[in-house]
């Protein structure tokens, strides 16, 4: 499918994959506040010894139980969603209220192949804040989107490249530099 032939944007389903370990006094809390508009959630969990879980399937989403390492375990979710679109959500990220309809209006564009939201942290620190100011600049500079900030992507790209790359960090900026290119 070439992206002039991409799927329309009103029939895009968007999946979440949420990678886990020992998540659990972030997790509820992250699941609570995932707006309308998603086709699924999946929890990839690497192995969690506390009630990340229970927590997940308490909510009702899918868990897929697989080993350790962000990278893999985002690929093991990838694997079982049945999306669109894959959003790389960590278990301490919260969503905008209306990222579905941000999502589904960045796909309208079909050059578009990837993409995340600006990074916002929850903290009057004035440190924190330049922090988040600069990964915001990093990113808009270098088009490359780090895990913190949410990234989605068309899934069939994801899945032609190979997904995430088995490394044990920076995964999510190594998929950013395949995906830029």
């Amino acid at each position: 499918m070439t992206a002039s032939q991409s799927i329309p944007v009103a029939q895009s389903r968007i999946s979440i994959v949420i990678p886990t370990l020992n998540e659990a006094a972030r997790l509820e809390g992250t699941l609570s506040a995932i707006p309308d508009g998603f086709h699924e959630v999946i929890v990839a969990d690497g192995g969690s010894t506390d009630d990340t879980v229970a927590i997940a399937r308490r909510w009702g989403v899918q868990v897929v139980q697989c080993p350790p390492g962000r990278g893999g375990q985002l690929n093991a979710g990838a694997a079982q969603a049945g999306g669109d679109i894959l959003l790389f959500l960590h278990a301490d990220t919260a969503l905008p209220a209306d990222a579905a309809i941000l999502i589904q209006a960045a796909f309208a564009d079909p050059s578009l192949v990837y993409g995340g939201f600006a990074l916002t942290i929850d903290c009057d620190d004035s440190f924190v804040q330049m922090v988040a100011r600069t990964a915001n600049w990093r990113t808009r500079k270098s088009r490359v989107v780090y895990g913190d900030q949410a990234p989605f992507v068309r899934a069939e790209l994801f899945r032609q490249i190979g997904g995430f790359e088995p490394i044990p960090i920076m995964e999510d900026v190594a998929l950013g530099r395949v995906l830029k290119r």
